[in-house]
């Protein structure tokens, strides 16, 4: 793998989330996808989440992370994606208290805004 793995920063449903560098020094995200199933099941599901990478790599929003690249090892699909430090809204929330309305407003425009331009696209966001 062309990337050297600092270190686990998350883990969820389809996988996990590790810290790299890459060739050049930049930071950026793998997000290890695990895929499991039947040989048939397997090659469906990388063939779909193919096909939505490459949608979602045409998509152009400031509050949409971008993709850099995508490996496929044998066993799991890796994305990579720049590597956006700073935390998450849950942490900010427990560290400084909740957020004042006129934040929680500007936040929800830019999210709507995101979502807005991933409908535009046929793109339906399901988590």
């Amino acid at each position: 793998m062309p990337y050297e793995i600092i270190g686990r920063i998350g883990r969820g449903g389809m996988g996990v989330v590790d810290l790299a560098t890459d060739d050049r020094g930049r930071q950026v995200a793998l997000k290890r996808l695990s895929l499991h199933g039947t040989p048939d099941e397997l090659a469906r599901a990388r063939q779909r989440i193919r096909r939505e990478v490459e949608v979602l790599s045409t998509l152009d929003h400031p509050a949409i992370v971008g993709l850099i690249d995508v490996l496929d090892d044998g066993d799991d699909l890796v994305l990579v994606m720049p590597y956006l430090g700073g935390g998450n809204l849950a942490q900010r929330v427990a560290e400084h208290g909740p957020l004042p309305p006129e934040e929680v407003a500007a936040v929800a425009d830019v999210l709507l805004d995101a979502l807005a331009t991933a409908h535009r696209e046929g793109v339906v966001h399901r988590d």
